[in-house]
């Protein structure tokens, strides 16, 4: 056993004669008795030294081999420990020629590495050796725990959990980032000790910040990454069901005798008799090579460029995963992740779009351009100072990410798992600065995130709204006072849906119930906890109410009138829109018409209106002394009632009603400069007659002002609780790595 092992160690010994080693040694252990003397003699550590040393080509072999002795605890914890561990030398440094996503995984659209055809010189070729192996034994833990689930207890003792959380962050490529993601998704959906004890300790929070700060490392985050944490959080990788050890004993079969006994004897060259050696082992010298015994998993070459390989590790996303419950969204918490990844990336794009590049090429640009979305709004303008190429790559990722989260959440149950967490701050964290500075990113970067944001928001509030139980997140909007953006998106997408999608009579009446009262604890007193408060969305809140109520049966308005407070929430938000139109300049004829339509139930619409006619004419604008006199014209057209109103709060001027309803604005600018007195007299009156209206104005801005001002204290307890949370998550990583680093723990350590 030593000696094949040298024979695998000599420098100038072929690739071919080492992987033929290889082969043989992994025959010898086979056998019980073989791998009891291997583990007395040569040893784990032995193979290990071999990894800077041997071809990039023997690297399959060798994973083999290192599976044969892997079986107890003690060797796992070397294996594990090898993992976490940079080797010294060159080899330590990242090197270009590392293995990348691209060539690990043959995506159709990339190219691929091919270990024979490789020209580069042996140092470089053994710089990338030892990040292959680390691969392929990452891959082979997997997909042996996959089809043995006993071995999923053997890497809880060893502590895997935390050793592939430090493979994570000190991934020298995002293959080996990946490998371990996917083994770590397989130990917490195998193992529901190990999963309460990773939530227990924050794990998933201390995930984030290891993959965010590990990015930060000359690995750059791609579709493989984000792929393998949906995949994670859909709980995609799980313990096969299928009989994979009854296809491990028929190749074990293949090492016993016709008799049926294994072969405890070999025999001498040239055909001769068998001679028999009275050692504790066996030497399966004459078992042909076809029938030797593999690894017990598919060894599909990850390098191989193999088009037609393992179709599990193309981890580009696709759209099949999104029809797909699997009983839901099992960890919901990796939106947080993900969308903390996402950030890392945007922040890319956003350095990238300064730097000017010297020189630009037309390719580059001329496909920037046909990628970049005519007419969106927001975003800085594009520009060839520009690095197109990374910056191409990079938008590409959020769109596929952004595009792929939507479609998840097309899954009602996966929406439902979610609303438990704080699953609003997750997706802001992650794009806040694309909607807080959108000039510092590229247009097509900005109405690609704000298109795939309002989606996700859109089908989880929904989804929220609908349920029977508590509104758990949504309400929780009007808590946000610190984040008035993300309230608005909010707001604006359940409006605009509730504005089209207004027939409630149509669903089952407890789901009607259900909203009803979810949308009125949504809404209600929504103008005290934004400030300022968006009218755009005022104007849309009543669309939306006045929609439900009149596009409804009876038995949905009734319930609309006497069991929410959605008509007093529209009444007030409509009034709002009317009292604050003299903060606004450059009104559209359209938008002023659907504020009278607001207001035609509320008598008190002609004063407020006439009082902004008296501040228009004082400060001269010929403009708004127009739009005001065609909003009461429009009053008094729709509800003819008004006119006796307006000439009640005009002092009875009939002169000034007359010309306000039948002459032009020009006409009415003269009247009132050529009456003075007349005119004084019919301000003085208005201006009296609203003044109790201006006290409750000033008195609900107060209310607001105060109302936003304690949120945002509350928000900011909320907020540091958070920060502290992940503040000593990663201060913990940082410890345990120091010791799991520095020191080689023996089983019981770990």
């Amino acid at each position: 056993l030593q000696l094949v092992v040298d024979i695998a160690a000599q420098d100038r010994c072929p690739a071919s004669t080492r992987s033929g080693a290889f082969r043989e040694l992994s025959s010898l252990l086979s056998f019980s008795d073989n791998l009891r003397l291997f583990k007395n003699g040569p040893k784990l550590e032995s193979l290990l030294a071999l990894c800077s040393q041997i071809p990039l080509e023997c690297t399959d072999d060798f994973v083999v081999l290192v599976e044969k002795v892997v079986k107890d605890t003690p060797e796992m914890t070397q294996l594990f420990q090898f993992l976490i561990h940079e080797p010294e030398g060159p080899s330590s440094h990242p090197s270009p020629l590392m293995p990348t996503a691209a060539e690990a995984f043959p995506f159709p659209t990339g190219g691929s590495f091919t270990p024979g055809n490789t020209t580069s010189h042996h140092s470089a070729r053994n710089g990338r050796v030892v990040p292959t192996i680390k691969c392929s034994v990452l891959r082979m833990i997997y997909d042996v725990s996959k089809s043995n689930p006993s071995l999923i207890d053997m890497l809880g003792s060893v502590g895997a959990v935390q050793q592939l959380m430090i493979i994570c962050h000190s991934a020298t490529s995002e293959v080996i980032r990946v490998y371990a993601l996917r083994l770590l998704a397989l130990i917490l959906h195998a193992s529901k000790r190990q999963k309460e004890s990773f939530i227990r300790a924050n794990g998933f929070e201390t995930l984030s910040y290891v993959l965010s700060d590990g990015a930060a490392n000359d690995v750059p985050l791609g579709i493989p990454t984000f792929n393998c944490l949906f995949k994670f959080a859909l709980d995609f990788f799980q313990v096969t069901t299928s009989d994979v050890n009854s296809s491990v004993m028929s190749k074990l079969r293949a090492f016993q005798t016709p008799s049926g006994k294994p072969a405890t004897s070999a025999t001498g060259g040239g055909g001769g008799g068998a001679t028999s050696h009275k050692l504790d082992g066996h030497l399966p010298s004459l078992i042909p090579e076809s029938n030797r015994r593999t690894v017990s998993m598919d060894m599909s070459s990850m390098y191989s460029g193999d088009t037609a390989g393992d179709m599990e590790s193309r981890l580009n996303i696709d759209d099949s995963y999104s029809n797909q419950t699997r009983g839901g969204m099992i960890h919901p918490q990796l939106l947080q992740t993900i969308f903390q990844l996402l950030n890392v990336v945007l922040k890319d794009i956003k350095t990238a779009y300064k730097i000017p590049t010297p020189e630009t090429s037309s390719k580059p640009l001329e496909l920037e351009r046909q990628n970049t979305i005519p007419g969106s709004d927001g975003g800085g303008s594009e520009t060839p100072s520009t690095t197109a190429s990374s910056r191409h790559a990079d938008d590409c990722i959020v769109a596929k990410v952004m595009d792929y989260t939507s479609k998840v959440f097309d899954v009602a149950v996966n929406s439902e798992a979610v609303v438990a967490f704080p699953w609003l701050d997750w997706v802001w964290s992650g794009v806040s600065e694309v909607y807080l500075h959108p000039s510092q990113y590229p247009r097509s970067t900005f109405t690609v995130v704000d298109k795939g944001v309002r989606s996700i928001l859109r089908k989880i509030v929904l989804a929220d709204l609908y349920r029977g139980k508590s509104v758990t997140q949504i309400k929780k909007v009007k808590e946000f006072a610190d984040l008035p953006h993300l309230q608005q998106v909010v707001l604006e997408e359940v409006t605009r849906y509730f504005s089209a999608s207004n027939r409630l009579d149509a669903l089952k009446q407890d789901v009607a119930t259900h909203v009803i009262r979810n949308l009125d604890t949504l809404l209600l007193g929504i103008d005290e906890c934004i400030s300022p408060f968006p009218l755009n969305i005022g104007l849309e809140v009543v669309n939306a109410v006045k929609s439900m109520t009149v596009n409804s049966n009876n038995w949905v308005r009734g319930r609309i009138r006497n069991n929410s407070r959605l008509l007093e929430t529209r009444d007030r938000l409509a009034f709002l829109l009317l009292t604050s139109l003299d903060h606004l300049q450059g009104e559209k004829r359209e938008y002023l018409s659907r504020i009278v339509d607001a207001n035609l139930h509320d008598t008190n619409s002609a004063l407020v209106l006439l009082r902004l006619f008296v501040d228009a004419y004082d400060n001269k604008s010929a403009e708004r002394v127009e739009l005001i006199q065609s909003m009461l014209c429009e009053l008094i057209e729709k509800d003819a009632s008004f006119s006796k109103t307006i000439l009640k709060h005009a002092a009875n001027d009939s002169d000034f009603l007359q010309v306000l309803k039948g002459g032009s604005s020009d006409e009415l600018f003269t009247w009132c400069t050529t009456n003075d007195a007349q005119w004084k007299n019919l301000a003085q009156s208005i201006l009296k007659l609203s003044k109790p209206i201006e006290s409750e104005v000033s008195a609900r801005h107060e209310k607001r002002e105060k109302e936003v001002t304690g949120r945002k204290k509350l928000r900011k307890i909320d907020v540091d609780k958070r920060l502290a949370l992940q503040r000593k998550a990663s201060t913990d990583f940082d410890r345990i790595k120091g010791c799991l680093l520095y020191t080689s723990p023996s089983p019981r350590d770990s």
